[in-house]
Formats: C-alpha cells, structure tokens, sequence
C-alpha cells in the first residue's frame, strides 16, 4: 500500500476524459443549411395542413392536439433538414406551423363547401380565388383559432432547431 493516502493508480482526469471524448471529427457540427430547412418545413406544412383538415372532417371539430403535431411535424423537418441552431431556424419552423394551420383550416372549407355543393374538392379549390377564400376563413374564423394557431407557433418554434 502507498504511504500517500491521496494517490492512486487509476488515471488522471485529463487521461479519462481523452480516453472515453468522442473524436474531433464526430463532434464537429454539420453545416447547417437554411434552404432545406424551409423546404422541409413547407413540405410537412403541406402534409400537416391536410391531416389537419382530415381530422376535422372526419370528426366535426378542430382538436388542439392537431395544432400541436402540425407544429411539432413542421418544426422536426426543419430541425432534421436545415440541421441550425440560429434563431432564423425557430422562426421558420413557427411560421410555416402559423402557415399550415392556416391551410388547414382553408382545406376544411374547401372540403365542406365540396360536400355542401356535390363537388370535388379539387373543382372547389380550382374555382375559388384568394379574396374569396379570405372571406372564407373570415366568416368561419373563432377565438379557438388563435388558440391553435398559439400552439402550433410555440411548438414549431421550439422544435425548430437544435439547442446550443
């Protein structure tokens, strides 16, 4: 035994924390690329705005939760895609979110203005210009939307980008 209580032949902090660090190479940050991120956000807003409008004509209502994904599927696109960490990253994931509830809700009408008048919804979407559709969701526009519309925005932009 030592006559030093105090040493030891186990290693030194320096020697264990480069013995088990991850190599230079692998910790590296991958670029991040903007472009891509807003790509794959405008994409999932695509498809999110669609669920959105399916699940409020499947069950009658719009369901908070359904904000949440959307803003939630939004912002990991943005976040696996544009691979950032800046601010510009949550912002674009909060928008487009704001930008896909908002479509959504555009789908839902257009779907039940469908149904209501025994077209498609594609001959609905075709034949209705943009200040009619505003009015559109001006008409059908509630309290609870904001409410949604806050979900989606907080969620995207958290799950937007990477923390530093």
């Amino acid at each position: 035994m030592s006559d030093n209580f105090y040493s030891s032949d186990s290693p030194t902090t320096e020697q264990s924390e480069s013995q088990y660090s991850i190599p230079l190479e692998l910790r590296e940050e991958k670029p991040s690329n903007f472009f891509l991120g807003i790509l794959g956000g405008f994409v999932a807003a695509l498809i999110g705005a669609a669920l959105w409008a399916a699940i409020a004509i499947l069950t009658g209502y719009q369901i908070g939760y359904v904000a949440m994904g959307l803003g939630a599927l939004v912002g990991l696109a943005v976040k696996l895609l544009g691979k950032g960490s800046e601010l510009r990253f949550r912002l674009a994931g909060a928008l487009l979110s704001l930008f896909g509830c908002i479509l959504g809700n555009v789908f839902y009408i257009y779907a039940y203005l469908a149904k209501s008048w025994g077209l498609s919804f594609f001959q609905v979407m075709g034949t209705t210009d943009l200040p009619t559709t505003i009015a559109y969701l001006r008409l059908t526009f509630s309290f609870i939307d904001l409410l949604f519309y806050a979900l989606a925005l907080y969620v995207g932009f958290r799950m937007s980008s990477y923390e530093r």
